[in-house]
């Protein structure tokens, strides 16, 4: 899973594409370790992919937390925009709404929809966009079947498939991907974590750590005004 670090950025304090960004050579970040393997890092991505993740741990007791890819179709003719992000975004909130107001069960669970992505593009035609989804555990324990519609996974297909207008069969093959790195266990999509738990800071440090990987300054992109990254509201 290993990569090695970038030459292109060898002795520089800023990124060559974007000067507003600062390249982060460090591995460690306010005490939790970050994947050596692929600095530089951005410094602006770090801290405010560190801030999604800690506010919302310490914000509720129990915390799923789901990495994904979300791609454009081989095939796909239409615009190619962030505001394909900011629609996919629109409609998880939608669907995870309107599955709580129409659930039948006795007791029921509300949860923020808290989320860190990137866009990058590594020599395709396309950019594609890496995702940190933060969901309250109680209400949404995993990603259930891949192929359902009515799953948490389901749901992130139909987002997609809504904002770039196509159909939801049309997501599947990668298009919305979350799965393993080649098999390994230590890149599953999913993390839990649970307050007051004695694994709760080791489970933050693994997630830090594996998102970490987003932040990396290599494969970023940066055309015209468009942003590269984006996050939910986050307190200063």
């Amino acid at each position: 899973m290993k990569e090695e670090t970038s030459n292109e950025f060898q002795g520089l304090k800023r990124h060559q594409d974007n000067s507003n960004l600062k390249l982060f050579w460090d591995t460690v970040y306010m005490g939790y370790s970050l994947m050596s393997w692929v600095v530089p890092f951005i410094e602006q991505y770090i801290e405010v992919m560190f801030k999604v993740i800690v506010q919302h741990a310490f914000s509720n007791n129990r915390t799923l937390a789901v990495r994904f890819e979300l791609c454009y179709p081989s095939d796909y003719q239409g615009e190619v925009s962030n505001r394909h992000i900011t629609q996919f975004f629109k409609g998880v909130k939608y669907r995870i709404k309107k599955n709580y107001a129409q659930s039948k069960a006795e007791r029921k669970h509300e949860t923020e929809v808290n989320y860190f992505w990137v866009k990058e593009q590594d020599g395709g035609d396309y950019p594609h966009y890496h995702v940190l989804l933060l969901l309250n555990y109680d209400a949404y324990r995993g990603l259930g079947k891949y192929d359902s519609r009515e799953s948490l996974f389901g749901f992130l297909r139909h987002a997609w498939a809504g904002a770039l207008g196509i159909s939801f069969e049309e997501t599947a093959g990668g298009v919305v991907s979350a799965a393993k790195y080649k098999g390994i266990e230590e890149s599953r999509p999913i993390h839990v974590l649970k307050q007051g738990e004695p694994g709760f800071i080791g489970s933050l440090g693994d997630l830090i750590f594996r998102a970490s990987y987003m932040c990396k300054a290599v494969t970023k992109v940066y055309k015209g005004r468009e942003r590269s990254f984006g996050s939910s509201l986050i307190n200063s």
